[in-house]
């Protein structure tokens, strides 16, 4: 698979003339606006982490959460999934926070750098809306990493019967990690998660569909649109909020 997209990206440098950037965690400057930037002066794309080294928070300062690769056993090098990018939009008091599949678990006996997890969510802070780390698989959206975001609305990109993990949702729909109401949303739970999940699946606001977050001017409120995945036409389910930006 990657093999073939580093081929499908070479094809266009050579004949579409693209360039190709990498991801520096810390910037902010790297995914902006290219039209009216001016009227949005409050809008922040900031690269959280990617490839274990993560902002700290101050300026553009990052550190590596791993350590030096070469000091490591082929066996022991992190996965594709702990390299993920993570990314928070924020517009005004609005802060979206997005990542691709890094975990926290750890096997006994693995080093604490295995926890990818605990470094983004320190950088990242309370944010308004999430998309769930790795679909909500058992080793992903720790306690810890739940309590820090502090979501008001999370959604939940599933498709298989392992998402979300049990333990996973319960941090999620339950006060136990943060108090305050939220939203918690699934793609397309899977009939065997609804049957296992049964006694919460009234905690939730979708259990199929498309999301849509917009963001009203200034980025005070925002809701939740809820599409209908299985038209072409995206007809409109539901309608969520509106929320108070945090």
């Amino acid at each position: 698979m990657l093999r073939n997209y580093r081929t499908f990206l070479g094809w266009q440098v050579q004949h579409n003339g693209l360039r190709v950037d990498r991801i520096v965690p810390g910037r902010c400057d790297q995914i902006v606006l290219r039209r009216s930037a001016g009227k949005y002066p409050n809008l922040e794309v900031r690269n959280i982490a990617a490839n274990g080294e993560v902002w700290t928070g101050v300026g553009t300062n990052t550190r590596k959460h791993f350590p030096p690769l070469a000091d490591l056993t082929p066996s022991e090098l992190p996965s594709e999934n702990m390299c993920s990018i993570a990314l928070r939009i924020s517009y005004g008091r609005f802060d979206y926070f997005t990542v691709g599949d890094i975990t926290a678990y750890k096997d006994e006996g693995e080093p604490p750098w295995r926890d990818i997890e605990r470094p983004v969510a320190q950088a990242t802070g309370p944010v308004d809306v999430y998309l769930l780390n790795h679909h909500g698989h058992y080793d992903s959206n720790s306690a810890y990493f739940i309590s820090m975001l502090r979501p008001r609305v999370a959604t939940m990109p599933v498709w298989s019967a392992a998402q979300p993990d049990r333990h996973v949702l319960r941090r999620l729909v339950f006060e136990d990690r943060y108090p305050g109401p939220r939203d918690v949303f699934a793609t397309s739970m899977a009939e065997a998660n609804r049957a296992v999940l049964a006694d919460w699946m009234d905690r939730l606001k979708a259990l199929e569909g498309h999301f849509v977050v917009r963001v009203a001017a200034g980025g005070d409120v925002y809701k939740v649109f809820v599409l209908d995945n299985a038209a072409e036409n995206y007809r409109i389910k539901s309608v969520h909020g509106p929320y108070e930006s945090r």
